[in-house]
């Protein structure tokens, strides 16, 4: 990989875990790292990831729309410039709920690595 590259050159690939619907992802954005790697995530208005759990300690870092995220028992809402910490194992689920898609930079830790 390259060590400058644009984002918009990445396609967006349908998320496949069960029960999301609007879900997308540009996979493996900062990958092969020792420490951490970094994807970008939409959900599309209206749409959400499931409740589910990650092998991976992760954070996001909200770039547009706006949404909320439930962490075990309790609801937080996202914006824009909101961030979001979620240990390894945690049940969680994220909603856009805007006029728009929700956008995030996803942060793993350890690295996480899927095909595109």
């Amino acid at each position: 990989m390259e060590p400058v590259f644009s984002v918009e050159d990445r396609p967006w690939v349908p998320g496949s875990l069960p029960g999301s619907s609007g879900v997308a992802f540009k996979l493996d954005l900062i990958a092969g790292r020792d420490g951490y790697s970094a994807e970008l995530m939409r959900i599309a208005a209206g749409g959400s990831a499931p409740t589910h759990t990650d092998a991976q300690n992760h954070a996001f870092y909200v770039l547009e729309g706006s949404g909320e995220v439930t962490i075990g028992k309790r609801t937080w809402p996202l914006g824009l410039g909101s961030i979001c910490m979620i240990p390894r194992g945690a049940r969680h689920s994220v909603r856009s709920l805007g006029p728009g898609p929700l956008v995030f930079l996803v942060i793993y830790d350890p690295p996480r690595s899927r095909s595109h």
